[in-house]
C-alpha cells in the first residue's frame, strides 16, 4: 500500500463512522412515542402553541440534536401540556426528556408528580427517589416523598422524612399533618389531635385538616368537638412551597395563563393574587363554569364565604348538576347560616353520587344538629 493509501484510509474511515453515526442520530426515535393531545375545544392560539411545539420536536429529531437542546424542548413542552391538564401527553414528553438528560432533576420531579397524582405510587416513589439522588435536601421533594412513603403504609420512611421538615418556614404544617397521620394510624390519637392543630393554626385555610381533627376527636370520645370539624371540614388543600409546580406556566397563552398564574399563587399561599388571576379568566370566558368554580374555591380558602357562594351560583346556573359546585355550595351555605338550602343541596349530591363521602358526613351532621339522628 502507498503512503497516499496509507494516509487516507483513516480518513475515510473516520468520516464513514461519522456518516454511521449521523444517521443513526437522524433516524433515532423517541420511547415512548410523544402522545399527540386532543386539541379540539382549546383556544386557536393555545392549540398553534402546542402544535409548534409538537413540530419544533419532530424536526430535532430528525436533524440529530444534541441531546440536551432535545430535552430541553421536550421538558418545555411537558411542563405546557400540564397547564393545559393533558398529564397523558406531558408524561410522554418527560419520560423522554429524563431519558435524554438524566440529571435534570425537573424531568424527572416532574414524572412524579404526574404518578403520584395518577394513583401510580409505586412509580411516583421510583421517579422521586431518582430526583433525590441528584437534591437529597430538597424539602419539596422530601414532602412529597413522605406522602408517598405513608400512602404505601411505609410509616417509618415517611416519618422519617416529615420530621426535620417541621423546622422549615412554608413546611411545618403540611410535615405536622403527615406526622398526625402517622400517629393516627398507629393509635395515638392525642399526639393527632396535638399535630392536627398546630399544622391548623399555622394554615387556618386548610380545611382538609379539619376532617382528620374530626376522625381523632371521634375516636377520643369527644363528639362535640368531633361534630364541629367534620360540619365544618372542606377541601382546601394545605400549600408549601413548590418551585417546579410555580413554572408550569410558562409559554401559555391566553385565558390559560391567567390560570395558570392563579395555580401557581395558589400553589405559593398567595390567594389573593390567586383570585385576582382567577377572575381575570372569568372575565375573559364568563360563561365557562370551571373559571368560577376556581375562583370559588380560592374565595372560600380565604374564608370569604359571601364571595365564594356568588360565584358559586355563576357555577349553578351554567352547570346545575356539578358535583364540586354542589358539595362547595353547601358548605358555604352552612358558613353563612343557612342549612335548609345546604341539604337540599348535599341531598341532590348523595343522589346523584351516591360514593361521595364528604357530602354524606356533613349531610349527617345536618340533619344530626337539626334532631334528626
Amino acid at each position: 500500500m502507498s503512503a497516499l493509501r496509507r494516509s487516507v484510509a483513516p480518513l475515510l474511515a473516520a468520516l464513514l463512522v461519522a456518516l454511521l453515526l449521523s444517521n443513526a442520530l437522524a433516524a433515532r426515535e423517541l420511547t415512548p412515542p410523544i402522545l399527540r393531545p386532543p386539541l379540539d375545544g382549546f383556544e386557536p392560539a393555545v392549540a398553534e402553541g402546542i402544535e409548534a411545539g409538537l413540530a419544533k420536536i419532530e424536526r430535532l429529531v430528525a436533524a440529530g440534536a444534541p441531546d440536551a437542546e432535545l430535552a430541553g424542548e421536550l421538558g418545555a413542552l411537558g411542563r405546557l401540556l400540564l397547564v393545559y391538564n393533558l398529564p397523558e401527553s406531558a408524561e410522554s414528553c418527560l419520560v423522554n426528556a429524563a431519558r435524554l438528560e438524566p440529571n435534570e432533576f425537573s424531568w424527572i420531579y416532574l414524572l412524579g408528580s404526574i404518578r403520584q397524582r395518577r394513583g401510580d405510587l409505586a412509580g411516583a416513589r421510583e421517579a422521586f427517589e431518582t430526583a433525590r439522588a441528584l437534591r437529597s435536601e430538597d424539602p419539596t421533594l422530601r414532602l412529597r416523598l413522605a406522602d408517598v412513603e405513608f400512602d404505601l403504609g411505609n410509616e417509618a420512611a415517611a416519618e422519617a422524612l416529615y420530621a426535620p421538615l417541621v423546622e422549615l418556614e412554608g413546611f411545618a404544617a403540611a410535615a405536622r399533618y403527615g406526622l398526625g397521620r402517622i400517629a393516627a394510624a398507629r393509635g395515638e390519637l392525642e399526639s393527632a389531635v396535638e399535630l392536627f392543630e398546630r399544622a391548623l393554626e399555622e394554615q387556618p385555610e386548610a380545611s382538609q385538616i379539619r376532617y382528620r381533627l374530626g376522625l381523632a376527636y371521634r375516636g377520643l370520645g369527644d363528639r362535640e368537638r368531633a361534630r364541629d370539624y367534620l360540619a365544618n371540614r372542606g377541601a382546601a388543600q394545605l400549600g408549601y412551597p413548590d418551585p417546579e409546580m410555580e413554572r408550569l406556566g410558562e409559554g401559555a397563552r391566553g385565558v390559560e395563563i391567567y390560570l395558570a398564574n392563579g395555580r401557581r399563587l395558589r400553589n405559593r399561599g398567595d390567594l389573593a393574587g390567586a383570585v385576582a388571576a382567577f377572575r381575570q379568566a372569568v372575565a375573559e370566558e364568563p360563561d365557562e363554569p370551571e373559571h368560577w368554580s376556581v375562583l370559588g374555591a380560592t374565595l372560600l380558602e380565604m374564608g370569604r364565604v359571601e364571595d365564594s357562594v356568588r360565584a358559586y351560583r355563576e357555577v349553578e346556573r351554567l352547570d346545575p348538576d356539578s358535583p364540586g359546585m354542589l358539595y362547595n355550595l353547601a358548605i358555604g351555605l352552612v358558613r353563612l347560616g343557612q342549612p335548609a338550602e345546604a341539604e337540599a343541596l348535599l341531598e341532590k349530591l348523595v343522589a346523584q353520587a351516591p360514593d361521595h363521602v364528604d357530602a354524606r358526613v356533613n349531610l349527617a351532621s345536618l340533619y344530626e344538629r337539626t334532631g334528626r339522628p
